[in-house]
């Protein structure tokens, strides 16, 4: 995956981590509301495992 492609994915991922967390679950249901280096690194963490499931595919297609 490029890197305009991969930075895209993070960015998008991040609101969406922020909003689950800040938004729909909050001090109410979490113990901890992390800061936004903390949702950065969950949405950095989430596209590496895309990436990986990713090339195990193509692997297993014989890619």
């Amino acid at each position: 995956m490029d890197s305009k492609t991969t930075h895209k994915l993070e960015t998008k991922l991040e609101g969406v981590i922020a909003n689950v967390i800040v938004s729909e679950l909050g001090r109410t249901h979490l113990p901890l509301l992390p800061d936004r280096r903390v949702m950065r690194a969950m949405a950095k963490a989430a596209v590496e495992v895309y990436k990986a499931a990713v090339k195990d595919h193509e692997q297993s297609q014989g890619g």
